[in-house]
């Protein structure tokens, strides 16, 4: 729901920002928003169905790009990400966690498409306290793109 709205309040201002909606596949399966607040910043949300764990999830993760780090030391046109986020789990129990995604990002110029895959450990706070990893690919369409 909190995805919605978000996405909602940036659909309005999405033709002067980098707002990018798409989709993510793997954990959790469903959409993907992110929304650039600089070059290398950007707020990242996502919503969908849990196939592991057959439940609605929601997340939310403040992201660092790092465009030199892949070009530079091993010359790939791709960026390194990591942040730090939250999850919330909607089913028959309530649940809540923190995420620490990292992944890498592949942004073509023309159109203005992203494709990116992660790797997220995570710990779940509630309603037990539990470590894991999600694993996810997905792509993003971005509207008037200004990176």
């Amino acid at each position: 729901m909190a995805v919605f709205i978000l996405m909602s309040f940036y659909l309005s201002i999405g033709a002067q920002n980098n707002l990018g909606i798409g989709i993510i596949i793997g954990e959790p399966t469903g959409i993907s928003a992110k929304f650039y607040l600089g070059k290398d910043k950007a707020f990242d949300a996502g919503a969908g169905w849990s196939l592991v764990k057959k439940f609605i999830r929601v997340h939310g993760d403040f992201l660092f790009h790092n465009d030199n780090l892949m070009e530079e030391k091993l010359d790939l046109p791709l960026t390194l990400y990591y942040g730090v986020g939250v999850k919330s789990l909607l089913g028959k129990d309530f649940g809540l966690g923190l995420r620490i995604p990292l992944g890498l990002l592949y942004n073509f110029k023309e159109p203005h498409i992203d494709l990116f895959l992660e790797l997220v450990p995570g710990l779940d706070l509630l309603p037990d306290t539990n470590f894991g990893f999600d694993a996810a690919f997905g792509g993003r369409y971005y509207f008037k793109m200004k990176r």
